[in-house]
């Protein structure tokens, strides 16, 4: 059956993201049963990655980013086409790095039991604990946080804070019941008093594969402008 349907689809079932395993063993789920992943794996729509202890790895989105997963991280690609990704990141920690997204129809989303984070082009980090507390902090541009309520069987946007570079916010049962009851934002804080102190290392290594990253992308594009001025 899952041929059938992935026919239909064909025009997101092309689309892929490319799994890199940057160090120990990772799995994906593609069907319903979990295996072990190889090194350069394309995933598509639907797919899930789950990272074992001291296990690290990222997914590309070619035109649109990467996200990096740390140890003990589960995320399932609940969206995937050409100019828009939508994440589930069901525990664990992640780090986004979105391009400048300039189409106005895309779009880069983590969303968590408790929150979703949405950019445009941007580099921020997602930490969800085993009693589903998201914490979001960010380190370039803008990134809008919104709690989310389980209403039946959808899932509702509360509304959401504008989360600036070096800033964070935390979004647990607390602050849930608290926008529920107000129709406020949840409080934005210094990335410190969102960030464990274990994970300020982290973000400074992430930073510097941002950095990476932007000049990789730089030079393909002049390559790219290049490319079509002489041909």
């Amino acid at each position: 059956s899952s041929s059938i349907s992935s026919v239909s689809e064909s025009s997101t079932a092309s689309v892929s993201a490319t799994l890199t395993i940057t160090n120990g063993i990772v799995f994906i789920k593609s069907e319903s049963q979990w295996i072990s992943a190889t090194d350069g794996q394309m995933l598509y729509q639907g797919d899930s990655v789950k990272t074992n202890p001291g296990s690290q790895a990222s997914l590309v989105f070619i035109n649109i980013g990467e996200l990096r997963l740390e140890p003990q991280t589960e995320v399932t690609l609940t969206m995937l086409t050409p100019i828009s990704v939508r994440v589930y990141q069901t525990i664990g920690d992640t780090y986004s790095k979105v391009k400048k997204l300039f189409d106005p129809a895309s779009s880069y989303e983590v969303e968590t039991p408790t929150a979703v984070a949405s950019v445009r082009g941007t580099a921020f980090g997602v930490l969800v604990d085993a009693l589903q507390e998201s914490r979001v902090v960010v380190s370039e541009n803008i990134v809008d946080v919104a709690p989310i309520i389980q209403e039946g069987v959808t899932r509702k946007r509360l509304p959401a804070a504008s989360v600036r570079e070096n800033e964070g916010t935390v979004v647990n049962q607390t602050t849930i019941q608290q926008a529920v009851t107000t129709q406020q934002a949840p409080p934005v804080l210094t990335k410190t008093l969102v960030l464990p102190q274990t994970k300020t290392g982290w973000m400074d290594q992430n930073r510097t594969k941002d950095r990476e990253f932007d000049q990789k992308n730089q030079e393909q594009l002049l390559q790219t402008i290049q490319g079509a001025s002489s041909g």
